[in-house]
């Protein structure tokens, strides 16, 4: 498939959603889909063609919406040597109410009232994301006011995995605190379910 043909497709599409972990562990040569140069994907062209973008993490390499999300920005930077192609804003989107809409769930991905409550809070007190407390903009959330940005800009372009303190799925507490509820020892059960697939 040649570019063209590819953005083509991308502004006809609603969603697609894009695994920038998966394109960066792939070798130059295995990957081409008729792209010149690095082997990256076309994000800025295909939302420039209408293409609502939406990560998704079912690597084996990388398990980290975040990384999956700060790629897309990552990647247009590689390509174009320039920085600022997607904001915080619409890396935001890609992981939340866009990646439930393109999963056909436009009622999840925003606290509002009929939504499902699939949630996930992120802490903003480890080394990764130093500042950010302090600049979440509270005093305008209590003064009525819109939050300030500085904070989903921390989370987006510095969080990792282990940041994640809580996630509500459909109303059910999955992780509180940092502790899976449902699988107690993750890191047993992961090495488990490896070596059985290995073996």
């Amino acid at each position: 498939m040649d570019r063209r043909s590819f953005l083509a497709t991308g502004a006809a599409a609603a969603a697609t959603l894009s695994f920038p972990t998966i394109i960066r562990a792939q070798s130059k040569d295995s990957i081409r889909i008729g792209f010149p140069g690095p082997v990256t994907g076309p994000f800025g062209a295909l939302a420039a063609a209408g293409c609502r973008l939406t990560v998704g993490s079912d690597s084996q390499a990388v398990i980290d919406l975040f990384e999956e999300a700060r790629r897309i920005e990552m990647y247009e930077r590689l390509t174009s040597m320039r920085r600022g192609h997607f904001t915080a804003e619409a890396l935001g989107s890609a992981l939340t109410w866009d990646g439930h809409a393109s999963l056909g769930w436009p009622e999840a991905g925003e606290i509002a009232p009929g939504s499902l409550a699939d949630l996930v809070t992120v802490a903003l007190d480890s080394p990764r994301l130093a500042g950010a407390a302090g600049r979440t903009g509270t005093a305008a959330l209590r003064d009525g006011g819109p939050p300030d940005l500085a904070a989903l800009q921390a989370v987006i372009f510095a969080a990792g995995p282990a940041d994640v303190r809580n996630v509500v799925i459909g109303g059910r507490d999955v992780v509180a605190g940092g502790q899976h509820q449902l699988v107690p020892d993750v890191a047993a059960a992961l090495s488990a379910a490896v070596l059985a697939v290995a073996d």
